[in-house]
């Protein structure tokens, strides 16, 4: 389902998406809404606020700052500077992301979960984002964390599939994705992810999704075939950013684990609006172990 709000006195079109409190995931509701969003739209808002909030949503509120602002003082360093960062030695098995990256259309930033874990006070990092060290370790522990216990409400039998210690491309990304002078410049960069989740952090408009036959305002047709997100519609709507939660969806390796139950939603990073200005994301990809993904077979 899809409304409309007025930004700058233009009406953008907004996908309602569900919002599920992370204090909810290990019970039966919040369960019930995982696998419903999962299902339906692949996307959701986890939100981190309680009246009590647990360990892990209070350690990502802490630190999110921190880490946003690490992102902005490395991205704002000189290119070449930034390209002394791109990894030539990944290892088997590892994201292909892992150090920095720059395309046509972004510049990003991972650090792999596998390679916090196994030293968290060495784990290999920029100078400039050395003084952050604590607060990118505590973030990304707490990210893993939250997407464990949602994998757990939806699937507990693929926690099989994503055991600590066991390796994996898990990660940390920090991605400049700036809006340009006018949108009409915005190339078309459909995709879906690879992993298992990804739980995205935004401040700026952007990300866009483009909804499926079952819940598109113009299609009533209920196809549930949502095979590596081919719809047959080309119905696109905006995820607004929203102050203290997570934007998550399903990906690729969830959709194929599920046997196609959950689906993994075709999106975007577009703008709404015309206007040059830095935008910042904040990314967290939770990816089945690295034994798991080489017997699969679309990831």
């Amino acid at each position: 389902m899809i409304t409309y709000q007025q930004l700058n006195g233009q009406a953008i079109p907004v996908a309602l998406l569900p919002t599920i409190s992370a204090a909810d995931l290990a019970t039966p509701m919040g369960q019930q809404q995982l696998q419903q969003a999962a299902t339906t739209l692949g996307f959701f808002y986890l939100d981190l606020t309680s009246s009590q909030p647990g360990i892990l949503e209070g350690m990502v509120l802490r630190e999110l700052e921190a880490v946003y602002a690490l992102a902005d003082e490395y991205f704002r360093q000189p290119d070449a500077v930034k390209r002394q960062d791109v990894r030539r030695d990944i290892p088997p098995g590892q994201s292909q992301d892992l150090g920095y990256q720059a395309s046509a259309c972004d510049e990003s930033f991972e650090i792999s979960s596998d390679e916090i874990a196994a030293d968290p006070d060495n784990f290999s990092l920029p100078p400039i984002l050395e003084p952050g060290r604590v607060a990118v370790h505590a973030f990304s522990v707490a990210c893993d964390g939250l997407c464990l216990a949602m994998l757990h409400g939806l699937s507990p039998d693929l926690l099989a599939c994503h055991r600590s210690g066991q390796p994996s491309a898990s990660g940390l990304k920090f991605i400049a994705e700036p809006s340009l002078e006018t949108a009409a410049e915005v190339g078309d960069y459909r995709h879906t992810d690879g992993g298992t989740l990804t739980m995205l952090f935004c401040r700026e408009w952007g990300l866009q999704m483009q909804l499926p036959p079952s819940v598109d305002n113009n299609n009533n047709n209920n196809n549930n075939n949502h095979s590596s997100g081919q719809f047959e519609t080309e119905t696109w709507a905006f995820i607004p950013p929203r102050r203290h939660c997570a934007v998550v969806n399903v990906a690729d390796a969830l959709e194929e684990l599920s046997e196609h139950r959950f689906r993994s939603p075709v999106h975007r990073v577009t703008q709404p609006l015309d206007g040059q200005a830095q935008r910042y994301y904040l990314a967290y990809f939770l990816r089945p172990e690295s034994a798991v993904k080489e017997r699969m077979v679309d990831v």
